[in-house]
């Protein structure tokens, strides 16, 4: 999987439900992207700069195409839980 499908994949899925969470609009914050072995952590920030400064953030597992969001535990949490669902599913790294 690339990046930009990965980016398209957390957006379809995550973006709405982000907006009606924060109640106002977002747009990923390419800048803030970081690639890993593992995928992508990718962040979602306001669209209006007088919006709190709150970033959404979400973990995307490159090898099963699952997202999940890095909430208050960290990104350690989400990757634990995207590592567990890897084994469940019996992806392995080729």
């Amino acid at each position: 999987m690339t990046i930009d499908e990965a980016k398209i994949k957390v957006q379809e899925h995550w973006k709405t439900i982000a907006e009606n969470q924060l109640g106002y609009e977002i747009v990923m914050d390419d800048s803030l992207t970081r690639e890993y072995p593992w995928g992508w952590h990718f962040f979602f920030v306001a669209v209006d700069p007088s919006a709190p400064r709150l970033v959404d953030q979400y973990a995307f597992d490159r090898l099963t195409g699952d997202s999940v969001p890095v909430g208050s535990k960290g990104l350690g949490n989400a990757l634990d839980y995207l590592m567990n669902w890897r084994e469940q599913l019996g992806v392995k790294e080729s």
